[in-house]
């Protein structure tokens, strides 16, 4: 018997992981609710579908028409090949005439360790891209290098320890971006640090952002709250010490799950009103229906974004 809309939707609400998450995974559950599910941030009207061969080959194909009139096609084709000792091997390429192929090899060099190589082609450009990533039941390792960009050669690396407690986890974590070029004046593209508490219903994070190149420093604080088992909610409030004319932001966010529907809500100091209405069809299909509005401006034409996503899946 297949889940319900439901029981998919709360997985990542009751599992608590008993080692360090990725840098790029801490504040997840906060970061979903208030992004995903939100076509009409983009303007665009999406139609994807996601499946597996019998051969072990998962495909991903979607249609996007942006508010501007264009449509961007995407084909992603993966799969494990078992003669590379089980590495994954991905194409990515859309429309756009960007093209993308990656090969990853996880847990086969050593326990915990991934590593990827990747081609990156696009109109005028080229790169190649070689990371890695390290877990261990203490800590986490990622880097992640580009070389062969126009606007240089960049590292992004990030290291995040942590460890259980009685009921939950405590996850410590930082990340760098460096920039090399001839024409790059500021090495460091940005600094981030992370510490984070996780429990089964509630997820609290501090956090810092430091972009020395636009002499931006972001400090905040979120939270993420499972009230009960349909009902979740979030909040993120961030500020600059350093620019005092600067004024703090905080955006709160909303998710009610009935049966096979899910409608979320978030508002932001800015003015900005999202609403989403997600619901399944039948086994194989989902509807997403969302609208983004400017309360400061309710007078004005053209003031509200559509957007729309129709998923299908295996």
């Amino acid at each position: 018997m297949r889940p319900t809309l439901l029981q998919i939707m709360m997985v990542p609400l009751v599992s608590i992981v008993t080692r360090p998450v990725l840098f790029k995974d801490i504040g997840k559950r906060l970061s979903d609710l208030l992004t995903k599910e939100f076509p009409s941030e983009k303007q665009e009207t999406k139609i994807e579908w996601k499946g597996k061969s019998s051969g072990g080959v998962t495909i991903e194909t979607n249609f996007t028409a942006n508010y501007d009139g264009s449509v961007v096609g995407q084909f992603k084709p993966s799969m494990n090949v078992k003669d590379l000792g089980g590495a994954s091997f991905t194409l990515d390429l859309n429309t756009k005439r960007e093209f993308k192929t990656e090969l990853a090899l996880e847990n086969k060099v050593v326990d915990g360790l991934k590593l990827t190589v990747a081609a990156n082609t696009k109109p005028f450009e080229n790169w190649g891209t070689v990371g890695f990533e390290y877990k261990h039941n203490l800590f986490n390792l990622t880097a992640n290098v580009n070389a062969g960009e126009t606007k240089g050669t960049s590292l992004k690396a990030s290291a995040v320890a942590g460890t259980t407690t009685a009921n939950g986890r405590l996850d410590v974590g930082g990340e760098v971006e460096y920039l090399h070029g001839e024409s790059i004046k500021a090495p460091v593209q940005s600094f981030n640090s992370k510490a984070s508490y996780s429990a089964s219903d509630l997820d609290g994070s501090l956090f810092v952002k430091v972009c020395p190149p636009k002499n931006v420093t972001e400090v905040g604080l979120s939270y993420f709250h499972k009230v009960n088992s349909d009902l979740v909610v979030g909040a993120e409030a961030s500020f600059d010490p350093i620019n005092t004319d600067s004024k703090p932001k905080l955006t709160m966010g909303w998710q009610y799950l009935y049966q096979d529907s899910v409608l979320k809500t978030k508002f932001d100091t800015t003015g900005q009103l999202g609403l989403s209405l997600s619901h399944k069809l039948n086994s194989y299909t989902k509807a997403t229906l969302s609208t983004t509005l400017d309360s400061y401006k309710l007078n004005e034409k053209n003031n509200a974004k559509y957007g729309v996503t129709i998923s299908f899946s295996q």
